[in-house]
Parts: C-alpha cells; structure tokens; sequence
C-alpha cells in the first residue's frame, strides 16, 4: 500500500517549501527527510524532526 501526500504549504514566516523547479533540480540531492514529507532544507530549524537530526 502506498500512501500519496501532496505539497506542503508554509505560510508563516519562517522556512517555505522550495519551488517545484528547484526541487526537480536536485531532487536525488535532497531527499524527502522521514516522513515529514520535505527536504532538511524546507523544515523548521526549530521542529521536533529537525532536532532529532544528528
């Protein structure tokens, strides 16, 4: 079974989901980070996945 989620959508003032261009350009660069459904580089600085990078 595999499960689909759409693009994220950030509307506050921190980090923003990059632009899809971006993304397809280095997509095998920047995997999706568990399953947080982003990039380390879209998720907040100070969310609980980000803190449990190491």
């Amino acid at each position: 079974m595999s499960h689909r989620v759409g693009r994220l959508h950030n509307f506050s003032a921190g980090p923003g989901a990059l632009p899809l261009p971006v993304l397809e350009d280095v997509h095998s660069e920047l995997p999706v980070y568990r399953e947080t459904g982003a990039s380390v580089m879209e998720i907040s600085h100070r969310s609980p996945s980000y803190m449990q990078i190491e």
